[in-house]
């Protein structure tokens, strides 16, 4: 049988603290009339709380529209995170948390730098903060070229006028080649 003990939460604190869970001999079972035979010392370690930090900012492609990430080493409260986190020059932006990366969405313009400023006092789930205001530029890159079909279809439809639509994206000229 398993003896599950549940404590209060340990207070985390900036350095390692340890503790001595002891039990003592003839601590006996709720079923059965079996005892500890011995004294039980079981050391317990808390690693100390990790401070927040933030390990990079830089721009991906998110299909056809820019993204800005920020990575930090834990997640952070999405509540604070509206009211600490800017961006410079403004832009219209929507935040997408994935563990502890924060993924911006906006209308970014390719080529254009942007100013993300974090201030300090941002919380971790873990209640870690970030102790000193952060600034970093990033530069939105150009995106790639690309062509895309805007149907699904394999075969042109025999009504119609025979058009296929093509979207693309930083191409100057295209060639297309129908078939029969």
């Amino acid at each position: 049988k398993v003896i599950r003990l549940v404590s209060e939460p340990f207070p985390l604190t900036k350095k390692v603290k340890e503790y001595l869970l002891k039990i003592e001999r003839g601590l006996s079972c709720t079923e059965g009339n079996l005892s500890m035979a011995t004294d039980v010392s079981i050391p317990i370690r808390i690693a100390p709380r990790q401070p927040l930090n933030i390990h990079g900012v830089h721009a991906v492609e998110s299909g056809d529209k820019p993204a800005i990430v920020i990575g930090f080493n834990q997640s952070i409260v999405q509540d604070d995170a509206a009211g600490l986190i800017t961006i410079d020059p403004l832009a219209n932006t929507r935040h997408e948390y994935h563990g502890p990366q924060v993924f911006m969405f906006g209308d970014f313009v390719p080529g254009e730098v942007y100013t993300i400023s974090i201030k300090k006092g941002l919380k971790a789930i873990s209640g870690a903060e970030l102790d000193d205001d952060f600034t970093s530029a990033v530069r939105i890159p150009e995106l790639r070229p690309s062509v895309r079909f805007t149907s699904a279809g394999i075969f042109l439809p025999r009504g119609g006028n025979g058009l296929v639509e093509i979207t693309t994206m930083n191409v100057n000229t295209l060639t297309v080649e129908v078939e029969q």
